[in-house]
């Protein structure tokens, strides 16, 4: 009777411990599914809202070239460093429209740069007899300054081969070939090396 009884406690001890793994297993396979399934439906609604975004993207507007008066246009490009010039001459007053602001709005008074931009006028004693419409790309204003010069003496020469001595003796033909030397592997800069320490 004492076996008997012995293996009966057995059987119902060892029952419940089969039970317990397989209702652990149940929830441990339910709740990825669920995890799963959540991140699925995350997925497909960022995907929808990147989707909406992608359509409500706007393209840049292209850029409008500078209204230009009617008449003769001479046309000239200037270029100094990484500045460039689209330089049109008219027949007019002397007037100078870059980028749609006068000259001293656009190169805030600085007389000296005022200067270099006046110089083809000046030298070929055609100063207040033309307008000058200018789109500038690229650079710092110094050498969009340059780059202004140049295109101006350049339209000149398309208006007149005759001014192209007077220009050149001048020096204003010529494109500065001047550029920023590329940096280098292993330095600084260009040329600059990195500070040596002996200890």
């Amino acid at each position: 009777m004492a076996e008997a009884h012995k293996k009966t406690v057995k059987k119902e001890k060892a029952a419940p411990k089969a039970k317990a793994p397989a209702a652990k297993k149940k929830k441990v396979e339910e709740a990825p599914k669920a995890e799963i399934k959540a991140a699925e439906a995350k997925a497909a609604a960022v995907g929808h809202h990147v989707h909406e975004e992608k359509k409500a993207f706007v393209a840049p507007k292209p850029r409008l070239k500078p209204a230009l008066p009617k008449g003769p246009k001479y046309y000239g490009t200037g270029r100094r460093k990484e500045a460039t010039a689209k330089v049109w001459l008219t027949a007019g007053t002397g007037k100078l429209t870059l980028n749609g602001k006068s000259l001293k709005e656009y190169f805030c008074g600085r007389k000296l740069l005022e200067f270099i931009v006046n110089r083809p006028f000046a030298a070929t004693q055609l100063a207040g007899k033309y307008d000058v419409h200018a789109e500038l790309l690229g650079g710092g204003v110094p050498s969009q300054a340059d780059a202004i010069r140049m295109g101006i003496a350049r339209a000149l020469v398309v208006l007149n081969p005759a001014l192209k001595t007077i220009l050149k003796r001048e020096g204003l033909m010529t494109r500065d070939p001047r550029m920023k030397e590329r940096k280098k592997y292993g330095l600084k800069r260009a040329r600059r090396a990195f500070q040596y320490t002996k200890r």
